[in-house]
């Protein structure tokens, strides 16, 4: 959380001295990538009128492929957005000689729980497994890494160029 420092007037909301316990939520869809399921990615801010605060952070939002398919979801705190990046600009350097065992798995994970998988395929190539809320979805090819981190650097960006950016709050 940051102090608030908002760029809208939230001082109707707020009576100055009782805490009323309003909470502003605000959401932006960011972009889809899709596979044998889907990865929606949402930009959050929520403003706590009373305490005059304010979190952002993305909803990594999985849908699972096939006939009945799953939805859950994890949050990706403002702070892990640039080391989801990061890390995914490492993982893409995954690729079966890094071990001499048959399968291998290269995986990051967030403090929600939401986690990237390069792995080997019996097939032959390389998969991508995301998940989020106890639910997958599977891409193939390590290429939909650059997809997966361009959402979450869009997500970055969108966030950054529409925080609470002045400090005319409640008075």
């Amino acid at each position: 959380m940051v102090d608030l420092v908002p760029c809208g007037d939230y001082t109707d909301f707020s009576d100055g001295e009782i805490p009323l316990g309003i909470i502003v939520r605000s959401y932006s869809k960011i972009g889809t990538v899709s596979g044998m399921g889907n990865l929606n990615v949402e930009a959050r801010e929520v403003v706590n009128v009373d305490n005059r605060s304010v979190s952002y952070f993305l909803i990594a939002a999985i849908t699972s492929g096939g006939q009945y398919p799953k939805e859950g979801h994890s949050i990706i705190k403002y702070d892990e957005i640039e080391k989801i990046c990061l890390a995914i600009d490492r993982i893409k350097f995954a690729h079966p000689k890094i071990t001499k065992f048959r399968s291998f798995e290269v995986q990051w994970a967030s403090e929600d729980g939401f986690k990237i998988c390069v792995f080997n395929q019996e097939r032959g190539g390389l998969g991508i497994s995301v998940s989020g809320g106890n639910v997958s979805m599977f891409l193939n090819g390590i290429q939909k890494l650059g997809d997966i981190r361009q959402l979450f650097e869009d997500g970055k960006k969108y966030i950054d160029e529409n925080r609470i950016i002045n400090k005319k709050m409640l008075r």
